[in-house]
């Protein structure tokens, strides 16, 4: 995902500057993982456009392994990040509906090949808001990622 970011403390509807950054709720827990010596596989699906390829390059840099990054659809998804100041906490707005991950299927997935030799699998709650198919390749994931004797890391927003 991209995130563009307000100033420190300015509203959406104030600003005519964001910061932008290459991340999301995994990506993030990947790079994190990555930084403590972690081997990190990523399984997404990004545009075969620049924004995807620098998100790609993104991820590479902080040595995720990207071989089951797909390619396809058309745009990245992004979010908004209103920075909170004092008492007043951070807003997020999302933009991911229509974006290639979204679009995302089953039997896009290798899911046997994905899971031989893996440790952990991280999924946020996100992910199955954002389409019914995607809720459906949750479940099957985690089905999988079970039968394999992965240990389920998953963070549901609320």
């Amino acid at each position: 995902m991209l995130r563009f970011s307000t100033k420190y403390g300015e509203r959406v509807q104030l600003a005519n500057q964001f910061n932008v950054h290459y991340g999301g709720a995994e990506a993030n827990v990947g790079v994190s993982l990555a930084n403590f010596g972690y081997d990190v596989f990523i399984v997404s699906k990004i545009p075969e456009n620049q924004l995807g390829k620098t998100a790609e390059k993104h991820l590479k840099s902080f040595g995720i392994h990207t071989d089951y990054l797909l390619k396809g659809g058309e745009r990245l998804g992004t979010y908004y990040l209103e920075t909170g100041v004092g008492e007043r906490g951070s807003q997020v707005i999302y933009g991911c509906k229509h974006s290639s991950f979204s679009q995302l299927t089953n039997d896009e997935i290798k899911f046997d090949e994905i899971f031989q030799g893996a440790d952990l699998f991280h999924v946020t709650g996100i992910t199955i808001a954002l389409s019914p198919t995607l809720q459906e390749l949750t479940l099957l994931s985690l089905q999988k990622a079970k039968e394999h004797g992965v240990t389920i890391w998953k963070k549901w927003i609320r």
